[in-house]
């Protein structure tokens, strides 16, 4: 890449912007982490509060760059969908938070044990693969960052059909089967978004090649 070319992938205003999506989109995931562990869930929703601030700060830049036109070796079109992507993740995250605060006291402790931690898996590698659109990293990378995506939303997807062959078995009341399947629900669109996000990403990274 030659001079010109490295100022203008450094100097380019949407690729930091996305960049600082895809952080709040890592930060939303560790607030329902806290939330899901902490005694005190005002402290986690706060953290909610300031995640949705600063998305909609990011949306509102984004906004303003694509009406005056600003230069990027992004794609407009491609700007405003993964910016889209982006966000609809953080939304699914919150709405999950959201339904189990109504029903915390009634959902069993440690449900999604399994499945948190897999979601900050899926959010890290989705913020390395944003980065990676300024051309820090080979597709080769990109790929494989991307196949993390498909294997981690193929063990959600195990996960989300034992849990729900587990509530059909009776093991709850019956009100609190709804509510689980309710948030097992919004947990696999949310694993669905990332790994279509990470899709695209991949597909712009090609592109771009």
């Amino acid at each position: 890449m030659g001079l010109i070319a490295s100022l203008f992938v450094r100097e380019d205003r949407f690729a930091t912007l996305l960049e600082s999506a895809s952080l709040e989109v890592l930060a939303t995931v560790k607030a329902l982490d806290q939330l899901l562990t902490s005694p005190n869930p005002a402290i986690s929703l706060a953290s909610f509060v300031q995640a949705r601030a600063k998305e909609q700060e990011i949306k509102g830049q984004i906004d303003v760059l694509l009406c005056q036109r600003a230069a990027s070796r992004l794609d407009h079109g491609d700007i405003v969908a993964l910016a889209l992507g982006l966000n609809r993740i953080s939304k699914a995250v919150r709405r999950f938070a959201e339904r189990h605060m109504l029903c915390a006291s009634q959902v069993p402790s440690g449900i999604f044990a399994v499945q948190i931690p897999m979601l900050d898996e899926a959010a890290l590698t989705l913020q390395r693969m944003v980065v990676g659109l300024r051309g820090g990293i080979s597709i080769a990378v990109a790929k494989r960052d991307n196949d993390q995506l498909q294997r981690i939303k193929g063990e959600a997807d195990k996960l989300f059909t034992a849990a729900v062959v587990r509530l059909y078995q009776g093991h709850h009341e019956p009100m609190v089967s709804i509510m689980l399947r309710d948030l097992y629900e919004i947990l696999d669109r949310i694993f669905d978004r990332a790994r279509n996000t990470g899709n695209h990403i991949l597909q712009i990274m090609l592109k771009l090649s």
